[in-house]
């Protein structure tokens, strides 16, 4: 279990560094903004959030957006790597307003 808070924590510090632009650079990567929120738990579904590795399901709202070739992408245009692997989702839970995977 700690692998995969380890696992993930690595990919979400990852994910921003992706999301920044640099002003002063001629090169930026933008991916959109994964959302997170939630009330009830049909607010949730698994999706493919994509991580430098590739493959990175995780639990957001059903409406938010994700690009897994764009973080991909990203990744490889500011020379960054993640730790490689996956948490075990089967499903789905709203948790404080936050969607959560059930393992």
């Amino acid at each position: 279990m700690k692998l995969k808070i380890y696992t993930g924590l690595i990919f979400l510090s990852l994910c921003f560094s992706c999301n920044t632009s640099n002003s002063t650079s001629s090169q930026t990567c933008s991916t959109p903004k994964v959302d997170y929120s939630c009330n009830l738990d049909t607010d949730c579904t698994i999706k493919d959030v994509g991580n430098c590795c590739g493959y990175y399901p995780e639990c957001v709202n059903t409406n938010s957006p994700t690009d897994p070739k764009k973080v991909k992408e990203c990744c490889l245009q500011n020379g960054q790597s993640s730790a490689c692997g996956y948490p075990s989702i089967t499903s789905c839970k709203c948790q404080n307003n936050r969607c959560a995977g059930i393992p």
